[in-house]
C-alpha cells in the first residue's frame, strides 16, 4: 500500500457515524441509568465499607513498608542463623570472665584479710599484749622473756602456716 492510499483511508474513517436507531437507543439506556451521588459513587453501605477497606489497607500496607525500611530488613536477611547465637555466646563468655575476675579479687580480698588477722596476732604477740586471734589469749610477762620469745616463734610459724 502506498502513503497516499493510507491517508485516504484514515480520512474517510473521520465520516463514520452510529446508526441512528443505535444512537437513540444508547442515549436512552444512559439517561435512563440512575445517577449516583459523590461523584460518581453510590453512598450504599456496601461502598462506603469498600472505600473505608481499601483505604485502610492501603495504609496498612504502607505503615508496614516503612517500618520495614526504617528497621531494616536487609539486615536481617542479610544474617545467618548462627550469628545471634554466637553473640549470645559471645556475651556469656564476656560475662563469665568477668565472674571469675571478680572472684579472685575476692579470694585476694579474704586471703589479704586473714593476713592481716594473723600478722595483727603476732605483732600483739611481740608487743605483750594479749592476742584474740583464733580463740588464743597469750599474755606474757617481762620475767618471762624466754617464753615470750618461743611464742612469738610459735605465732610466726602458725601465721607461716
Amino acid at each position: 500500500m502506498n502513503e497516499d492510499r493510507i491517508i485516504k483511508l484514515i480520512s474517510g474513517l473521520k465520516t463514520l457515524s452510529p446508526n441512528a436507531e443505535f444512537a437513540a437507543k444508547s442515549r436512552n439506556i444512559i439517561l435512563s441509568s440512575p445517577r449516583k451521588a459523590g461523584g460518581g459513587f453510590a453512598l450504599t453501605p456496601k461502598t462506603v465499607l469498600t472505600r473505608i477497606f481499601d483505604m485502610s489497607l492501603s495504609l496498612a500496607l504502607m505503615s508496614a513498608l516503612v517500618i520495614a525500611v526504617l528497621s531494616g530488613v536487609g539486615l536481617i536477611f542479610g544474617r545467618s542463623a548462627s550469628q545471634p547465637q554466637a553473640l549470645n555466646n559471645s556475651i556469656t563468655n564476656e560475662a563469665n570472665a568477668a565472674i571469675k575476675d571478680i572472684n579472685v579479687h575476692l579470694n585476694n580480698v579474704q586471703y589479704f584479710s586473714q593476713e592481716a588477722t594473723k600478722t595483727n596476732a603476732v605483732l600483739k604477740a611481740a608487743a605483750g599484749t594479749p592476742s584474740t586471734y583464733s580463740g588464743q589469749a597469750t599474755s606474757t610477762s617481762p620475767t618471762q622473756s624466754s617464753s615470750t620469745n618461743q611464742n612469738i616463734d610459735n605465732l610466726i610459724n602458725q601465721a607461716a602456716q
